[in-house]
């Protein structure tokens, strides 16, 4: 017996194909962009769709011959979205390696230069540890969103967002002794004796 809380087991079945196809799609229209990895996406619009059917009443979830163009409404948000975290890391990514360029010229002691290039990247990882959507939401938020403009961007309530937020500033005062996310390049900066510019 199938769960009614659960995707019908014959839209994952038949469509998964189709949902990457269509990502593929996309890819083929933006043949100089960046290529997203369809499994993921289709991962998530398969989670998001789940989000919503359950959130559905019974009698308004879409009949079999509706599910192609629900799924395909959700796929195009959820590439959209994807194309949007991606500038905003590449964005972020090169506003950090940026960061490195004024003060170059200004450190005599290799040593000194190691230990900031070395501060960078554990920078990087810690952020790309982090899992989605936190690393969208905190890419957002770095890049110059409130946390209310973020969470409606990728799709989460201002509470839930908020709740994110929190979680994210103690994994990086825990991982990367930063004081909070958008002041982790400050916090950098001043560790390496680098405070003014």
């Amino acid at each position: 017996m199938s769960d009614e809380n659960e995707l019908p087991e014959e839209m994952l079945r038949v469509h998964w194909r189709r949902v990457c196809a269509w990502v593929r799609q996309r890819d083929r229209r933006q043949p100089h962009g960046q290529r997203l990895d369809d499994s993921a996406v289709a991962s998530d619009v398969f989670e998001k769709a789940l989000e919503l059917w359950r959130r559905m009443p019974s009698e308004e979830r879409p009949d079999k011959d509706k599910w192609v163009p629900w799924l395909s409404s959700i796929t195009k948000y959820k590439v959209q979205e994807a194309d949007r975290v991606r500038r905003a890391q590449e964005r972020i990514s090169h506003e950090l390696t940026a960061t490195f360029v004024p003060y170059q010229n200004q450190v005599g002691d290799p040593a000194e230069d190691v230990a900031y290039r070395e501060s960078l990247d554990h920078l990087y990882r810690c952020v790309r540890a982090l899992p989605e959507p936190d690393q969208s939401l905190l890419f957002l938020v770095w890049g110059g969103k409130t946390v209310a403009e973020a969470a409606r961007e990728i799709g989460l309530t201002r509470n839930a967002a908020a709740m994110r937020m929190t979680r994210i500033r103690k994994y990086l005062r825990g991982e990367g002794g930063f004081a909070a996310p958008h002041d982790a390049l400050t916090a950098l900066r001043e560790a390496l004796g680098r405070g003014q510019e």
